[in-house]
């Protein structure tokens, strides 16, 4: 099965949208064309570009309706000013499904696994600093789940090296709770001069 993406991007011009579009979705027939931020198309800084991709993309699956799945994803509110930038999304997508945001305990199942697959061990007290991070966390449309997850590895992976190269020492291939990114979510003040 071939997965193709659909990226949101700055298009080139007019009717090179549709050619773009076209070549994108040929080359997913007989698989799953999965459109990640679909919402992106229709909102007004991508002007007629985004109205032109979702216009092919309308007559294309219905040319192809029996080739390929095509999936369009993104969050609830967004999709759903999509689904009314054009009166054929509707009928192209009568099936909405409507995922919850993960637990804390699978965020956590998350982050250990990745840290596992890093080859990362956890000191015993990581998962309480990171249930206490999580709780803090504001739970908006904007929150990444998984990808919030990664960021917050990601972060501690940098901040543990930062910690050891520092003098702090310790084991290069375990994760303490001071390597978590810290729980208040406010915004550090800057300082010195911008230009």
């Amino acid at each position: 099965m071939t997965r193709n993406w659909l990226r949101n991007g700055t298009p080139s011009t007019g009717s090179r949208t549709a050619l773009k579009t076209r070549a994108v979705f040929e080359k997913a027939v007989g698989g799953v064309l999965f459109i990640d931020e679909a919402y992106s198309l229709s909102q007004a800084w991508f002007d007629d570009y985004g109205a032109e991709a979702i216009a092919e993309l309308i007559k294309l699956i219905e040319e192809h309706r029996d080739d390929l799945v095509v999936i369009v994803a993104g969050y609830e509110g967004k999709m759903a000013a999509f689904m009314n930038a054009n009166p054929g999304l509707t009928s192209r997508f009568p099936t909405m499904l409507k995922f919850p945001d993960y637990t804390d305990d699978e965020l956590v199942e998350i982050f250990t696994l990745m840290a596992a697959k890093g080859g990362y061990s956890l000191g015993t007290d990581v998962e309480s600093a990171l249930r206490a991070l999580l709780r803090s966390t504001v739970r908006d449309e904007s929150f990444g789940n998984g990808r919030f997850v990664r960021n917050v590895f990601d972060r501690a992976v940098a901040l543990q090296g930062q910690r050891i190269t520092s003098g702090d020492g310790g084991d290069v291939r375990q994760l303490l709770a001071v390597d978590l990114p810290p729980v208040s979510v406010e915004p550090e003040t800057p300082s010195g001069q911008y230009l």
